[in-house]
């Protein structure tokens, strides 16, 4: 790949490859992003932008009008502390579960506009999540592949060449890029579901005693048995106890829909 010229990437298909088989390179020409001074900068790619780029606030509005197809809105981010701004509810989804997810440090909703081109003209896009991992992993998340399926043929193929000069840009910039289609249940109905207690509403009262009785593993339904005969019927046990589950200091299998059976346990010794 070129650092003058810009990023190219091999063919591919998406979707049916009947109806959608990508024959045709993508070049990328620039990057726009905002800075930490809040500025947009647009940089054409290179070694030294691949270097440099972070995403810190959006590079596009995300405009709520009338008669539109999308749901946007905000998402409050317990990981940045900041509001994200979303364009879809299958694109809130993923904020959630990125922002349960105990690996990912950093946020940032529609990061970076791409400018590029193929045989048929312009292309322009911009993904919807950039996350950073602790392990200094940087992620780009794009919620919209099942659309492909509701577009008619020709807006199928632009739609995936356009996902795939955002895949172009991140295998440039060193980042991963997850095209994803909706959230895999049942995790997304387990985190939207503890996502209503992410909040620290006081719970310092009961945290400690949760914590202790919990540091075998045993059913939900066990613990408040349990946490009752010292606790009594106090109304904070059940809102921190899937508090404590959205911070991870109690763990359960996540893959599995949460209930009074579910099994936790403490992660660490009190």
């Amino acid at each position: 790949m070129s650092s003058t010229r810009g990023a190219t990437t091999d063919t591919t298909t998406l979707g049916d490859p009947e109806r959608r088989r990508v024959v045709d390179h993508v070049r990328v020409m620039s990057l726009t992003w905002c800075g930490e001074d809040a500025r947009l900068v647009t940089a054409a790619p290179s070694p030294a932008v691949a270097e440099q780029i972070r995403p810190f606030l959006p590079a596009r509005e995300v405009m709520d009008y009338a008669g539109s197809r999308h749901t946007p809105g905000d998402y409050y981010s317990h990981t940045d502390d900041e509001l994200l701004r979303y364009e879809s509810w299958n694109e809130c989804r993923w904020l959630r579960i990125l922002d349960f997810d105990p690996h990912i440090t950093y946020l940032v909703a529609q990061p970076l506009t791409i400018e590029g081109f193929d045989i048929e003209g312009t292309l322009t896009a911009t993904p919807d999540i950039y996350a950073e991992t602790r392990d200094g992993e940087r992620l780009v998340i794009d919620p919209h592949v099942s659309e492909l399926d509701m577009l008619d043929p020709k807006d199928a193929i632009r739609a995936a060449r356009r996902a795939r000069l955002v895949g172009a840009t991140c295998e440039y910039l060193g980042w991963t890029y997850y095209p994803v289609e909706t959230p895999p249940q049942p995790l997304a109905a387990n985190t939207d579901f503890l996502a209503d207690f992410a909040r620290d509403i006081g719970y310092d009262p009961v945290r400690p005693t949760i914590l202790q009785a919990a540091h075998r593993a045993t059913t939900l339904s066990d613990l408040w048995k349990q946490l009752g005969m010292t606790l009594g019927n106090h109304p904070l046990v059940p809102s921190c106890t899937y508090h404590l589950l959205w911070t991870h200091e109690l763990t359960f299998d996540r893959n599995e829909r949460l209930s009074t059976q579910t099994i936790v346990r403490s992660t660490s010794d009190h």
